[in-house]
């Protein structure tokens, strides 16, 4: 699985779950509130820095970038983010798991299918079984 959003399994299913009930309160469908998000993510109010000390002295200077919980929620990671789940979401209405229809039904059907997505899991390759071959 190339290209993986370096945001674990857990917080990628918290983000589609906070979208999902952001669709079921504005009466849209799950499709209408990622592009939304994602329209949001190259706004100048959303924050992406890093806290650095800088040190000097004797001649020499040195930074130092200071470990921050939620670095890896980056304008790019949230963007590459939302085309995934739009990619999973695609795949789950292709494969007639439900339609994207703006109402709770059909919101919660595709959430739960979208959660199982292996992108949504965390897991990265898939090797198969050829125990059945016989040389």
């Amino acid at each position: 699985m190339a290209n993986e959003v370096p945001i674990s399994g857990p917080l990628k299913r918290a983000f589609l779950r906070q979208c999902a009930e952001r669709a079921k309160a504005a009466t849209l469908t799950l499709r209408e509130v990622l592009v939304l998000v994602q329209g949001e993510i190259f706004t100048p109010n959303f924050q992406r820095g890093r806290i650095l000390i800088n040190t000097s002295g004797s001649g020499q200077s040195g930074s130092f970038e200071i470990g921050v919980t939620g670095k890896a929620w980056t304008q790019e990671n949230v963007a590459a983010l939302t085309e995934q789940l739009i990619n999973i979401l695609d795949d789950c209405v292709s494969a007639s798991v439900a339609t994207d229809a703006a109402d709770e039904a059909s919101i919660n059907a595709l959430v739960t299918a979208m959660g199982y997505d292996d992108r949504l899991r965390g897991i990265r390759s898939q090797a198969a079984d050829f125990s059945g071959i016989r040389c």
